[in-house]
């Protein structure tokens, strides 16, 4: 599973991989603001 960290929405990691390909957004909703400023983030689970 991986998180969008920016919304909390979990998705199955090679599913959220192939839309943010393609799209620069969550898949739930819509947000565009993918990044996180947190530096404890472990960006292994974007």
């Amino acid at each position: 599973m991986r998180k969008v960290p920016s919304c909390g929405h979990c998705f199955h990691l090679e599913c959220l991989d192939k839309w943010l390909v393609r799209n620069g957004s969550c898949p739930m909703c819509r947000t565009t603001d993918l990044c996180t400023t947190d530096d404890n983030f472990d960006h292994d689970h974007l």
